[in-house]
């Protein structure tokens, strides 16, 4: 028992508390997605996928890194006053911007329909302009709630707001039935939740005030966050960029059928919590030469990553048609393959080692491939959707995210000084891939003879999915218990 206790403790532990949290987080995210799909229409629901592509879209461009600059900037100073100037300032850009990103919104809404080819969308729009500049907001008040100590309570809220969301989606969809209140209750939830960080932040503190604002420290601030703006904008972008064409060639159904396909589901949050504790001890490691040891703990990750992610995609591989009837509904159907191909997305964008780059200063770097990948993903979504409809696009994002990962690795090993193969030991991934292959094959037979006893799927499903995921942990136990414990000692 103390044995299985040392697993769970220090970074090992703090990863998986976090990614636990996470995947809730996420599994709220996929009941609202349920609710949505199941209560409205195909139109409906893809108006409102419209409307959230508008308002990722807006939130990514009118960002300016500005949550980065409130970390760094908050941080480099003792001075109570200098942290309340810079938040102050940083506070009124976002404001600024994001009010502006909002009317111009409003402005153009008669474009965006058009660009759309949807008329329903446009009331949506007056509603969506606003969110953008609330999510940002509170990004960066998120981000300086870390800062002053209290990122468990913050993961706690968060799963709080989480389970919130989700209650005002379901009074939209079962008491009043209408698309609109869903946008409608989830404004005045950005609203509240802005609220409340902000009395979080300010609570045993002097309050900020627009007054504390500084015209010097603008240009300083923006010409910090832009470079990660930058990055981070091409990066939502990619991902979006199959739905923008997918929008752009098909009616509004089709869409509403790609967005809940193409849905990233949260099997990556484990191994991305993993890297959320990791990125400080990478950071130090590489800063201070101490490239052995961070070759260690990427190799630790990776290895964590496809043990765990693997597992999780190759059974809902296996069982992909039940679970998307259970994640949404029969009329979804049509998007099968789509699905399928984002599991596979699933599995490999936990290899993102990017922050090997960000650690040696290399932020330039990143925008060029993030910008390379962003321009190849949208020729070939476009090139692709006429010959294989809604597939393509998906392939296209699948074919760029592989290279996109691989380039990063590569990269990483020559900042590094070593090999692509040192971040994995090529035997035991052979060996993993030949369990997942048979262990895949014997589950999809399983899972085939109970759907011919059972009338509903549920129970195939879950027995099907919850015997592989069992039997597969068990047969690599020690393997998960060996990266565990290598990552515990990193510090």
């Amino acid at each position: 028992m103390e044995k299985i206790r040392r697993l769970f403790r220090g970074a090992a532990g703090d990863s998986l508390l976090l990614g636990i949290v996470k995947v809730v987080t996420a599994v709220f995210g996929l009941f609202t997605a349920k609710l949505l799909s199941t209560c409205f229409s195909l139109q409906e629901y893809g108006t409102y996928s419209q409307a959230m592509l508008v308002v990722s879209f807006v939130s990514a461009l009118s960002a300016l890194g500005l949550h980065s600059a409130a970390n760094y900037f908050y941080n480099a100073s003792a001075d109570e006053h200098e942290k309340n100037a810079a938040v102050a300032t940083i506070v009124g850009i976002e404001c600024f911007v994001g009010s502006l990103a909002g009317l111009v919104v409003c402005l153009f809404g008669g474009f965006i329909v058009r660009c759309f080819k949807n008329a329903d969308l446009l009331p949506f729009l007056y509603i969506a302009a606003w969110m953008p500049v609330l999510e940002n907001l509170s990004s960066v008040l998120q981000v300086l709630v870390v800062s002053i100590g209290k990122a468990k309570s913050l993961a706690v809220r968060n799963f709080a707001f989480s389970l919130c969301r989700l209650l005002f989606v379901l009074i939209a969809s079962f008491v009043t039935r209408s698309i609109r209140t869903v946008f409608v209750l989830l404004l005045v939830f950005d609203v509240c939740q802005l609220v409340f960080f902000y009395a979080v932040f300010s609570h045993g503190r002097s309050p900020v005030s627009f007054t504390q604002a500084r015209k010097e420290l603008i240009l300083p601030i923006l010409r910090f966050g832009v470079m990660m703006a930058a990055v981070t904008f091409t990066n939502r972008l990619l991902r979006d960029a199959d739905k923008f064409v997918v929008s752009f060639f098909a009616d509004t159904e089709t869409l509403a059928i790609y967005t809940n396909a193409a849905r990233l589901l949260p099997f990556d949050l484990v191994t991305n919590a993993f890297m959320t504790v990791l990125i400080p001890i990478v950071t130090r490691m590489i800063r201070g030469e101490r490239r052995a040891e961070a070759l260690a703990c990427l190799r630790a990750y990776i290895r964590i990553g496809y043990l765990l992610t693997g597992i999780m995609v190759t059974g809902a591989i296996v069982c992909a048609r039940e679970m998307m009837l259970l994640l949404y509904d029969a009329k979804y159907l049509p998007g099968l393959p789509v699905f399928i191909v984002y599991l596979l997305v699933d599995l490999v964008q936990y290899a993102n080692l990017s922050l090997v780059l960000t650690a040696k200063g290399k932020s330039g770097m990143l925008l060029l491939i993030s910008c390379g990948a962003l321009s190849v993903n949208l020729v070939f979504d476009v090139v692709t959707y006429p010959l294989f409809g809604p597939l393509g696009p998906a392939l296209t994002t699948l074919c760029v995210i592989v290279a996109k990962m691989l380039v990063y690795m590569l990269l990483s090993a020559g900042e590094i000084g070593a090999p692509l193969s040192s971040f994995f030991d090529g035997r035991e991934v052979a060996v993993v891939a030949a369990q997942l292959v048979c262990f895949g094959l014997a589950a999809r037979l399983l899972k085939r003879a109970l759907l011919s006893v059972f009338s509903s799927y549920h129970f195939p499903l879950f027995l099907t999915y919850g015997l592989f995921f069992a039997l597969l942990l068990l047969l690599n136990r020690r393997r998960i218990a060996s990266c565990l414990t290598e990552l515990n000692a990193f510090r």
